[in-house]
């Protein structure tokens, strides 16, 4: 399961924090997202200097730890983990820029999952090379070394991901 996007609620955090840091500038209608890079989508509609303030936000130490969970998402984590047919773990893919993203991770699932999911953890930029039946993500297509990837892609429903 991935953690960006399925588990956090990232958009939301990166509107909240560019509101507070720019009162002054327009937010990004979530809804109107059509780009899977929240950056982009900024730039796309506002310019160069509000996708810069996107990536500001996102390497800044303490967003990734504190993102606000998707409704739902840590009861749908623990439904699964209780099926004893299951062995579930976490795929997330860091950012470049990874300083604080490391780290923050980590805490955020040890807060809401607790800290028997710290072994369950994958991080890789490729989640293509990670075995398993299915990988759960808003990334509208999973692509890496592996083509096709050892698992189905289950897309969670995000606004930039309907046109498929």
């Amino acid at each position: 399961v991935d953690m960006d996007g399925v588990l956090c609620d990232f958009d939301r955090a990166v509107n909240e924090h560019y509101a507070a840091r720019h009162p002054d500038e327009p937010l990004l209608p979530l809804a109107d997202r059509s780009f899977f890079y929240m950056r982009k989508n900024y730039g796309e509609r506002f310019g160069p200097h509000a996708a810069e303030r996107v990536k500001l936000i996102t390497e800044s130490e303490g967003f990734f730890e504190n993102l606000p969970p998707i409704p739902g998402a840590i009861d749908a984590m623990r439904q699964l983990d209780a099926h004893p047919d299951l062995h579930v773990v976490i795929c997330t893919a860091p950012l470049t820029q990874y300083h604080f993203v490391l780290r923050e991770k980590y805490a955020w699932i040890e807060k809401h999952l607790g800290s028997s999911w710290i072994q369950r953890i994958v991080l890789t930029k490729d989640k293509t090379l990670v075995c398993g039946a299915v990988l759960v993500d808003d990334r509208p297509e999973v692509t890496g070394m592996l083509h096709p990837p050892p698992w189905t892609h289950v897309l969670f429903d995000q606004p930039y991901n309907r046109h498929l």
